[in-house]
């Protein structure tokens, strides 16, 4: 958590605070405030925090070389393809719909 000279705060809750499988949970926070005489004032708040899924990751792909007219196979090594959030990861290629005269074949 930050907080300015204004008394504004920013936080963004790290991605371990929750179960990946849950949809939200509490996180309570206590602002305490000194003042000027030395008392102080504090005040519990608790914050909702909704679960994010996080879209996979897909590492740097080594260079392939394709030749017109002629068929190409490549294959992604599943290794190059990670969840942060542990989920399965599905391969699927619309290149056979975008690329004329090409047929799609995917393994995983």
């Amino acid at each position: 958590m930050q907080l300015d000279s204004m008394g504004r705060f920013t936080w963004t809750p790290s991605l371990d605070l929750m179960n990946r499988l849950g949809k939200q949970e509490g996180a309570g926070v206590i602002f305490q405030a000194q003042l000027k005489d030395g008392k102080h004032l504090r005040h519990p708040v608790n914050f909702m925090v909704h679960h994010v899924n996080r879209p996979p990751v897909v590492g740097e792909l080594p260079t392939f070389c394709v030749k017109q007219n002629i068929p190409s196979h490549y294959q992604i090594p599943s290794d190059y393809a990670r969840d942060q959030d542990g989920d399965a990861v599905n391969t699927h290629s619309n290149l056979h719909e975008e690329v004329p005269n090409s047929k799609r074949t995917a393994t995983n």
